[in-house]
């Protein structure tokens, strides 16, 4: 499974194009219930690849027919000769943008604005794996957080790491961050590196810098890309094997 984004500035696409590999489920493995996302892997493709052409390329001639301007995602099974799409999107996929924001070069504001006017033509960004891994406090993904539970303490985030991490249900009290008991996602790290392996140890590399009461999160995110992995499934290497991308 694999998910193809373009970005359209209302005329033509922002260059380049990008595919994201999430897990859905809460625990590692695939066991659990489904979430709205536990983690994303994303990579950049240069040229309109097979897949690209594939998926969202074929939109063209239907969004130029429209006002849209923004992100499109057509997220598939695809095996050696077909692809099947299950879903089409035409809005931010999280944690995939946290995950693409990693590598870009630019201000994410910039690509967003620029986007919005219809002026942007290419992103700036780096050809590098690009990880995003949720961190979330119970009960979440069951139930919304007590109202007891408001006030929580994340240590160890400093000037450095905050690059690399996304608050989300987080207030800050002074120079203090804290659990602001709003749904229970409380932040989404993210990486990149010269390899899969390399964002996948940097990611989790932050987590485990940052102290958080109860914190859970999966700890094999980006395992079914990396082709260094001998337990992985090896999904990039398929792909690529197969002449997808």
């Amino acid at each position: 499974e694999v998910s193809t984004e373009g970005w359209w500035n209302g005329r033509g696409w922002i260059k380049p194009f990008n595919h994201t590999f999430e897990e859905k489920r809460f625990l590692d493995g695939n066991l659990g219930p489904n979430t709205g996302s536990m983690g994303s892997v994303v990579t950049v493709a240069r040229s309109p690849d097979r897949l690209v052409r594939g998926t969202v390329k074929r939109l063209e001639s239907f969004l130029k027919q429209t006002a849209y301007r923004g992100p499109v995602d057509i997220n598939c099974i695809v095996t050696k000769d077909s692809l099947y799409a299950l879903e089409l999107t035409a809005r931010l996929g999280y944690d995939a943008i946290e995950a693409l924001a990693e590598g870009l070069l630019e201000p994410l504001a910039d690509v967003l604005f620029e986007t919005a006017a219809g002026v942007k033509k290419e992103m700036d960004i780096e050809s590098l794996p690009m990880s995003a891994v949720r961190v979330s406090v119970p009960p979440w993904p069951h139930a919304a957080p007590s109202a007891s539970e408001i006030g929580r303490p994340l240590v160890g985030l400093n000037r450095g790491n905050l690059k690399h991490v996304y608050l989300t249900d987080v207030f800050k009290d002074g120079d203090d961050y804290k659990f602001a008991g709003g749904d229970g996602v409380v932040y989404k790290a993210t990486a990149n590196g010269r390899s899969f392996r390399e964002s996948r140890r940097r990611v989790y590399r932050t987590i485990g810098n940052i102290g958080l009461l109860d914190a859970q999160y999966r700890t094999d995110i980006g395992e079914r890309v990396d082709p260094d992995l001998p337990h992985g499934s090896k999904d990039w290497a398929r792909l690529k094997d197969w002449g997808w991308i």
